[in-house]
This record gives C-alpha cells, structure tokens and sequence, in this order.
C-alpha cells in the first residue's frame, strides 16, 4: 500500500513536495492552470485535459494506494473511480471548499452518485464538518478538520521597490479574490476620511474603477511580493467575507499575520479558528456598523494596532507556520495507513 499525491500543473508545490520527499509518496503531475483563478470554462476545460492525463497514468494507482488529491479535481477522480477507470483504497480530498451557496445544489446532487465511504475531505474550519455534512450530504466522519498554514520556506521575495514607494503611505488594506465583499467596503470607507487600497483579481466585478471615492485605490492581479508590500505598510488590514461557507480568505489572513498587521475579519466561519477576537485581532458581525467605530480607534490609538498585530504574528508562529501544520498532516496521513 503506497500514498499517491495527485498534482495539479505547479500548484501547492511545497505540500507536495513534503509529501513525496518526507512520507513517500509517488506523485502524478497534472497539466494544470498557470493560475487557481480562472474563469468556469477554463477550469471545466483544464479539469477535463488532467482527467485525460491521469487515466493516461492510472496503471500507476493500484486498489490498495491511498489517493491524495487538491480541491475540487477530486471530484474527476471520484468520477473516474464510478466508471472503474481508477482504483483506490481511500481518496483524501485536500482544500475542499465552496465558496458560494448557489453551488450547494449541485455539489450535493453530484456527491450523491459519486461519493463512497472511501472518500475523506480535509477543511481548514470546524464549521464547515457541519455545514458539509447538512448541505452536501457527507457523513462527519470523512471529514477531518485541520488547520490551513503556511507552506512556503518563510524566505519570500522582497519588493524593495514598492517597499520604498510605500514607506509612510497613510492607508488600510484589503486583498483577495474570492468570496470578497468589496462593494460594502468601498461604500464604507466613501464614508470615511481615511484610504483604502484593495488588491483583488480582474474577475472580482463587485469593483468598478469608474465609480470608486477618490479614497479608495484598487490594484488588480499584482506579483505576490508586491502584494506583501502593500501589506506591511499599511495600519491594518480587513477581511471583508461575503459568504458564511467556510475556509475562504484563511491564506490571506494568514499573510496578514505573517507581516504582523491588525486584522479584522467579518464574522464568517474562518474567524472562530483563526482570530481571537480583540486579542489577536477584530472580529466584526456588522461591518457597516462596527468598521467605521474601529478605525476610529484604531486612529486615536495606533499603539493598541500594533499590539494586536504582534499578538498575531505570534499565534501565527505557534499554529500555522510550516512545521506545525505539516506535523498535523503527517498524523492524519499515518494514521490512516
């Protein structure tokens, strides 16, 4: 019995390769995208081209491997396990979410034929054992909470450049694509003396340029570095959640308290497991109401910022750094052998 970790083009390059270099794991890589962000028929089109190349690769996974597969191309393997194209012993679905409740219907129409008791989901929240369970019909036990962390070597790129340009801009930060409610908060801050910068994606079309207070900038799609940038300058940084469906925003959280910064974060499914609320950060359940009144605060008393910013950096530190996740990662697959 061996553990098999499907790829997706480059993609979670680091997870993969601590899977094949620490635990062993035989890996099978995907054409992929060159971006997770893509338009549907892009993602429909390329899901179908790396079903192709895994079933060009299936004599590789036996009925006794345990199949570790990303996101949603599960589903393709689990299709493919239907039509006995491929073969397994358990399937561990790793960063599983949906965003939006619109696709509650399907997902649960499409499970229904195609999920077994093999198949097992890694989230990154408690509430999403629930909401799955209730909304998509999985049985709780196949699904393993688990915190999302940070793969990468902790050595990223600097971008002097707009470190320079940045030093002393006088602004708070918002950055993402998806499941952002960027509209409330531009229309919040229309309402404010204060600046805000938002880096998103040219698919986030909530944002229009043309109508935006002259207080508000966006940039859209910028190299990660300069993301980091923008970041680190800014006095604090907001995670506006549109949805209550689970683990969306946590990877940007978890740069924000990388970098050290405030953040609030609306009160969606990602903020019990990841923020304390007025100890390691905000946690706003009204964010037209309580928003203006924190950056209020956060005005009269920078120094309260700056502490709650360290407070995060540190349980940043002691729960979703590398070597902490991937130890929890190891456990669970182990474990399961």
């Amino acid at each position: 019995m061996g553990l098999i970790v499907v790829q997706p083009g480059h993609h979670y390059e680091n997870i993969v390769e601590y899977l094949v270099n620490v635990l062993g794991a035989s890996k099978i890589q995907l054409p992929g995208l060159k971006s997770l962000f893509a338009r549907k028929f892009a993602l429909i089109f390329h899901s179908a081209s790396d079903g192709l190349t895994l079933l060009r690769n299936s004599t590789k996974i036996t009925p006794w491997d345990n199949i570790f597969v990303f996101s949603h191309f599960a589903m393709i393997v689990k299709i493919m396990a239907k039509l006995r194209l491929v073969r397994y012993r358990e399937l561990y679905c790793y960063d599983f979410f949906i965003h939006s409740p619109k696709w509650f219907p399907l997902f649960s129409l499409l499970l229904k034929y195609i999920d077994t008791e093999r198949d097992h989901y890694i989230v990154f929240t408690r509430k999403e054992v629930s909401l799955y369970a209730s909304k998509l019909g999985i049985e709780a036990k196949r699904l393993h909470y688990m915190s999302y962390g940070d793969w990468g070597s902790g050595h990223a790129q600097v971008d002097l450049e707009t470190e320079a340009k940045m030093q002393g801009a006088d602004y708070y930060f918002a950055g993402g694509y998806s499941n952002r409610d960027y509209a409330t908060l531009i229309s919040i801050f229309s309402g404010l003396r204060e600046s805000l910068v938002i880096i998103c994606s040219k698919l986030n079309k909530d944002v229009e340029e043309e109508s935006l207070p002259k207080n508000v900038t966006v940039l859209r799609d910028v190299p990660g570095e300069k993301f980091d940038a923008y970041v680190r300058q800014a006095k604090a940084c907001i995670l506006p959640l549109k949805h209550d469906t689970g683990a969306s925003g946590i990877s940007t959280l978890l740069r924000y308290m990388r970098n050290g910064k405030l953040c609030i974060v609306t009160n969606r499914s990602c903020a019990p497991d990841y923020i304390e609320d007025r100890v390691s950060g905000y946690v706003v359940r009204d964010m037209s109401r309580e928003l203006p009144e924190l950056i209020a605060q956060i005005e009269a008393n920078p120094e309260l910022a700056v502490a709650l910013g360290e407070a995060g950096r540190e349980r940043y530190a002691a729960r979703y750094c590398r070597t902490t996740v991937s130890l929890s990662l190891k456990e669970f697959l182990v474990g399961r052998a």
